[in-house]
């Protein structure tokens, strides 16, 4: 696949940032999984028509409802916390622009599938589309991609009253940031339910660390980053 100079930049730049964090083969290997990720998932599909121009930039885009598509350097730091693998049941939380969710569905192919979960009625309508509309371009003109995102399932709802399946996550993804302790409680507490042993759950602050947690023996491990990021808020209702 040929690329863009802008596209190549923004590769470059995600890249640049994330490889900071590498300390081992394996984080290097699934680094580069990342980025085979973000290099086939064309972020220029998942912005808004009048954002188009700043598609590959590095920097946080607004969508609709006030929220956002994310910085990509962002994006792939969490996807390196979540290590998603091939084969894994992934649950996200805030669908956002459907960018992430076509990237985890790349990653989890073949044989995995992801939930993603939008409060937000107009942005769960618009993933869906970007995702169709970047889903027959890819069929269309890379057959190697051709089932890579079929596996993705949109649903609106409160994340926190759902009723999922009997068979629980390998990973679970916040997209947005919890604003306090008694937020980060509730998050915790539905991780514990729905995760698989030694599953991952990965949810941000709205202003500050991002938190990674193990689950282990029905308790939680709990590891910060010591870099800060913004996010919009995680709501409940």
């Amino acid at each position: 696949m040929e690329y863009s100079e802008g596209m190549k930049s923004l590769l470059d730049d995600v890249y640049d940032y994330n490889s900071f964090f590498v300390d081992s083969d394996d984080e290097e290997e699934l680094l580069d999984r990342i980025m085979d990720a973000m290099s086939a998932v064309d972020r220029m599909f998942f912005v808004p028509a009048d954002l188009k121009h700043e598609a590959y930039t590095d920097a946080a885009l607004p969508v609709e409802a006030g929220q956002t598509i994310s910085q990509p350097s962002t994006v792939a730091r969490m996807l390196f916390l979540l290590e998603p693998n091939p084969g894994e049941n992934i649950l996200e939380v805030g669908a956002g622009s459907g960018w992430n969710a076509a990237l985890l569905g790349h990653l989890a192919n073949p044989r995995g599938k992801i939930v993603s979960v939008e409060r937000i009625p107009e942005l769960v309508g618009r993933a869906k589309e970007n995702i169709k509309k970047f889903k027959s371009f890819m069929d269309a003109e890379f057959l190697e991609y051709k089932d890579f995102f079929s596996n993705i399932n949109f649903r609106n709802e409160n994340v926190f009253e759902m009723i999922f399946d009997a068979k629980k996550f390998d990973k679970i993804i916040f997209t947005a940031g919890f604003i306090d302790e008694i937020m980060l409680e509730k998050v915790e507490n539905f991780g514990k339910k729905f995760l698989q042993e030694n599953g991952i759950l990965i949810v941000p602050s709205a202003s500050g660390p991002i938190y990674k947690y193990i689950f282990e023996k029905g308790d939680l491990k709990k590891w910060e980053s010591e870099e800060e990021y913004a996010f919009v808020s995680l709501a409940d209702n």
